[in-house]
C-alpha cells in the first residue's frame, strides 16, 4: 500500500514524544507526511486543573478554560512540529476537540495508517490498550500501529 500520511493522535506527556518520534521515524521510511492530531477532552480539562494552570482553575470562564486548552495543546503540537523539522520529515498538525476517538476517525483519509501509543498493562497474551488505541484498532477502516510506551520489551 501506497500510504501518503501517517495520523499521529499525541497528548500531554513524556510518553507523547515517544509515540511522536515512532510515528516520524515511520512516515519517513514510508515516504509520507505526518499529521499530528491533538483533541481536547474532558481529560486535558483535569489534567490542568490538577496542574494549577492559572486559566483553567475552579472559577474561571469557560471561554478561560478552552483558551487554556488550546494553549496546551498547541504547546504539545509545535514541539511535535519542531521534531519533525530536526528529522526533516514534512509534517502538520491539527487541534481538534470533542470525543477523542470520534475526533480522530473523522480526520481518516485513503490512503492513511494511524500510529497510535499504547502502555499495554496487561500480558503479552491479553495486552490492555488505552481506550483510545483499542477503539481505533476495533473501529479504524485503515492500518493501526501501536507503539509500546514507557518500557522496553525484553526478549527471552
Amino acid at each position: 500500500m501506497d500510504y501518503q500520511r501517517v495520523l499521529i493522535p499525541v497528548h500531554i506527556g513524556a510518553n507523547s514524544q515517544e509515540v511522536a518520534q515512532a510515528g516520524l521515524e515511520i512516515a519517513r521510511n514510508l515516504g509520507a507526511k505526518a499529521c499530528f492530531l491533538f483533541v481536547k477532552d474532558s481529560t486535558l480539562r483535569h489534567y490542568l486543573s490538577l496542574t494549577g494552570y492559572p486559566s483553567a482553575s475552579p472559577g474561571r470562564s469557560e471561554e478561560e478554560v478552552e483558551q487554556a486548552m488550546n494553549v496546551m495543546g498547541w504547546r504539545v503540537l509545535e514541539d511535535d512540529l519542531a521534531l519533525a523539522r530536526r528529522l526533516g520529515v514534512e509534517a502538520e498538525a491539527q487541534l481538534l476537540g470533542g470525543n477523542p476517538l470520534a475526533a480522530i476517525l473523522a480526520e481518516i483519509r485513503p490512503g492513511d495508517l494511524i500510529v497510535v501509543g499504547s502502555h499495554e498493562r496487561g500480558s503479552l497474551a491479553h495486552p490492555n490498550l488505552g481506550s483510545v488505541a483499542r477503539g481505533l484498532v476495533e473501529k479504524a477502516l485503515i492500518p493501526v500501529l501501536t507503539v509500546r510506551l514507557g518500557r522496553p520489551v525484553a526478549l527471552a
